[in-house]
């Protein structure tokens, strides 16, 4: 029962007349009278109605600017719909909920800031720029749609919803759509917003975070300004509860991810003509497969111990745990291979093992410690697979303790083993700091919606070392970071 009355209020959100594209751009654009942005409850028939309008509004700006236009991607737009969506799920969830005639007082309080005529003009005004569908189509006018209380306060809600928009940087591609100049210098407008504000804000902490509902709205822009897909992460992740058993939250993830995409293509489509300019035609590196075919004539390079292989018992064992394990059963600090006991490795002998693979001897990266302790535990160790360089690592008694431990182990049959990974290398590593060279780099982010704005990793004052910031926030892996000099 609460499920489908969850997705009845919902659907009752959706079928809410939304009009906050500018008349302007309805008409310079060519729209038809049946454009209108509102927001199917099917997944499916949300994105194909995104798409069927993105291709509207990209062949009006063709026809208007010709090979100078610069288009719009469907999933972006489907993006920005959804911000607008779950603006609107804010208040009917969250404050139409926990304060019913909410907009009754918003409109009270702005006829009395306005008088009864300023409030008029504004409305008219307002819904003669950015006009609901039968207004725009002639079947009502401006009198005939704001006679009705429900609809003069939609248009009040659109007002709060449109300045919200404009405020927000990830949508400046959107902007000759959702442009609010003619009435940003207007008394009333300000007023309107102001009188909104104020009014969720003394609402107070109710929404998730513990946040009133004015900085609710706003968080997702301060989040990241510039990035719609970030503040759709930023969304998805902390308005959980009220995205809850809504279409919205599959939307979500969906548009997430086709921005993703989007990001891809651009990333590589940018690439690419960047590459023909230079070259003259398309470039591509030439890439060369092994070939298999005539193993025959490939020479043995066996070991010369060849015989001792097949019979191999091998016994691994990650190294710092495997000291503090030491430590307690011995009851004295074994923090190095030199420290480990003979007694411990007759144990093993005459247990039948060959061989010790250690795991995790190599000297580690201070960052990987770094990002684990910015992450809430103090008292992790740098990942075994996020290398400073391989050399054995001075904690663990550096090359001295390796030749110590490997005499011993072999005077009782032990071979020592480990694993050696090249790419196994931290983002700080040795490497990293004077072979740059040798990785994949761009001077730009290879997805225009990737950021590095947390904290430097690198202990050295010459380079700062960021991740990408999906990292911090736990929406994305960290797949690239950014080095500066």
């Amino acid at each position: 029962m609460t499920d489908q009355t969850n997705h009845s209020s919902f659907n009752n959100l959706l079928e809410k007349t939304h009009f906050y594209i500018a008349r302007k751009a309805l008409v310079d654009l060519d729209l038809s009278e049946g454009w209108f942005p509102d927001l199917p409850s099917d997944r499916r028939s949300a994105l194909e109605q995104s798409e069927k309008q993105t291709n509207s509004i990209n062949r009006g700006l063709r026809l208007r600017f010709g090979d100078k236009a610069k288009m719009l991607l469907p999933a972006q737009f489907h993006g920005m719909k959804l911000l607008h969506a779950a603006a609107h799920l804010v208040m009917s969830r969250l404050v139409f909920r926990q304060n019913q005639g909410f907009l009754d007082r918003i409109e009270a309080s702005a006829q009395e800031d306005l008088e009864e005529a300023g409030f008029s003009d504004y409305l008219e005004k307002f819904i003669s720029l950015f006009p609901p569908p039968e207004v725009f189509k002639g079947t009502q006018t401006n009198k005939q749609f704001l006679n009705s209380t429900s609809n003069r306060q939609t248009a009040l809600e659109e007002s709060l919803f449109v300045w919200l928009q404009n405020q927000n940087p990830a949508l400046d591609q959107f902007s000759f759509l959702l442009t609010d100049d003619p009435l940003r210098h207007e008394a009333s407008y300000r007023k309107v917003v102001q009188t909104f504000l104020h009014a969720l804000k003394q609402m107070g902490s109710i929404g998730p975070g513990n946040i009133d509902p004015a900085e609710l709205l706003t968080r997702p822009i301060r989040h990241a300004p510039n990035s719609l897909l970030e503040q759709l992460r930023y969304i998805k992740m902390h308005w959980g509860e009220l995205l809850e058993d809504t279409p919205l939250l599959e939307m979500f993830d969906t548009s997430i991810s086709l921005i993703q995409d989007e990001d891809s293509w651009l990333f590589f489509e940018k690439t690419g003509r960047e590459n023909r300019a230079k070259h003259g035609a398309f470039f591509e590196k030439q890439a060369q497969a092994p070939s298999f075919v005539d193993l025959g004539g490939e020479p043995e390079n066996y070991s010369v111990d060849s015989s001792w292989m097949p019979e191999v018992i091998m016994l691994a064992k990650s190294t710092f745990v495997w000291l503090d394990q030491l430590s307690k059963t011995y009851r004295r600090p074994i923090n190095r291979l030199q420290d480990i006991p003979d007694k411990e490795l007759d144990t093993l002998a005459e247990r039948g093992f060959t061989a010790l693979w250690l795991i995790g001897l190599w000297e580690r990266s201070p960052a990987s410690q770094k990002i684990k302790q910015l992450q809430g535990n103090p008292e992790a160790k740098s990942s075994a697979y996020a290398l400073d360089s391989y050399t054995i690592a001075e904690e663990l008694g550096g090359h001295e303790g390796y030749l110590n431990l490997r005499q011993r182990a072999l005077q009782r049959g032990l071979r020592l083993a480990s694993d050696m990974v090249p790419n196994h290398t931290g983002l700080d590593s040795t490497l990293v700091k004077n072979k740059p060279e040798w990785f994949t780099s761009t001077h730009e982010p290879p997805y225009p919606s990737y950021t590095y704005n947390g904290p430097n990793l690198c202990n050295e004052p010459r380079f700062g070392i960021f991740i990408e910031d999906g990292y911090w926030d736990r929406s994305d892996a960290a797949v690239t970071f950014k080095r500066v000099d």
